[in-house]
């Protein structure tokens, strides 16, 4: 049982920092997202966090192949803010904010999947209080990006979402052009070439920005009068 729950579990996702709203606690809004990545149904029955937030799950408590496990610090806000969400458990304490530890166990000495997180670079830092949660990528230099929409996405996988990425082009002197657009800190991208659409991209340069930020780069435009370009993450060998 050990192997196939330390092999199958997953923490999804993490809103850990909510962003800040009047006259209610932005902690209420936290939420913690399980997935069971394996091919055959997990049983749950007894693990509990033995670092971070206090939760213990009940005697019965099985997670099917690709199902998703929501535990949140208040059902009745979280469900409210997520229409059709159903929370499957609530737990005691509150996620850290500046970051910290989370170890779900089976037994004293027996962790299962423990995960660190921070607010800080190389993590996602819109995570940190702007309203966005943290979600598994497996490709950031963390393994999480942020969430693509505001309040994250509990309950519902979005692990093979992909941010949409706008790509600004100006003309320049010399037969160049430059291109901009707004990358996130630990996340990979590659820019694209093609002189026109349905032949082969080409690569042109690969990013790899350390903090949120915009990124500018000139580029030759060649032989070609016209030239078709994108941006790809994660990026292309």
């Amino acid at each position: 049982r050990m192997r196939s729950l330390m092999d199958g579990l997953r923490i999804s996702e993490i809103m850990y920092h909510p962003q800040a709203r009047p006259k209610v606690s932005d902690s209420d809004y936290e939420f913690l997202e399980i997935k069971n990545t394996s091919k055959r149904t997990l049983d749950l029955s007894g693990l509990f966090f033995s670092s971070g937030i206090r939760f213990i799950f009940p005697q019965g408590s099985t997670l099917a192949p690709g199902k998703l496990f929501v535990l949140a610090r208040n059902k009745a806000v979280l469900e409210a803010a997520h229409p059709g969400l159903k929370v499957d458990g609530v737990y005691e304490g509150r996620l850290a904010n500046q970051g910290e530890t989370l170890t779900l166990a089976a037994g004293h000495g027996a962790p299962v999947l423990s995960l660190t997180y921070s607010d800080q670079a190389p993590w996602p830092t819109k995570a940190d209080g702007e309203g966005y949660s943290l979600v598994a990528d497996g490709v950031s230099e963390t393994g999480y990006r942020a969430s693509t929409a505001i309040g994250g996405t509990p309950g519902t996988d979005a692990v093979g979402e992909v941010p949409q990425m706008k790509l600004a082009i100006a003309r320049l002197s010399g037969n160049r052009v430059r291109l901009n657009f707004e990358a996130e800190g630990g996340v990979t991208y590659t820019l694209l070439a093609t002189d026109a659409l349905g032949q082969a991209w080409e690569s042109l340069a690969k990013f790899e920005p350390k903090a949120d930020g915009t990124i500018t780069s000139s580029i030759a435009l060649g032989q070609a009068r016209h030239r078709f370009f994108k941006l790809v993450s994660p990026a292309k060998p």
